[in-house]
């Protein structure tokens, strides 16, 4: 259901102005993502390729190893990263 972009830890000082919020807290269901939303979520499994991230919204999302800034490697599971939703397919 999403990309997600960027990869910073929650909590850490990103692009002013940025609201990140909790989709569970929020209201926010797979049906009411945006692309361009910054959410706060937890990586849940790492893959080759990326890694998923539970962002609250029933379906995890991938975030691919190209989205993430060179040199950081993939994340630990268990990290809480704040990533921004790139795309929604509800397929």
């Amino acid at each position: 259901f999403t990309n997600a972009s960027g990869m910073e830890d929650a909590g850490v000082g990103g692009e002013s102005g940025r609201k990140v919020v909790s989709a569970s807290a929020e209201g926010i269901t797979r049906e009411t993502l945006k692309e361009g939303m910054w959410l706060r979520g937890t990586v849940r499994n790492v893959v080759e390729f990326g890694c998923f991230v539970d962002v609250g919204v029933q379906q995890d999302g991938l975030l691919h190893r190209k989205e993430i800034q060179p040199g950081t490697g993939l994340p630990d599971v268990g990290r809480v990263l704040q990533v921004r939703v790139k795309a929604v397919d509800l397929k």
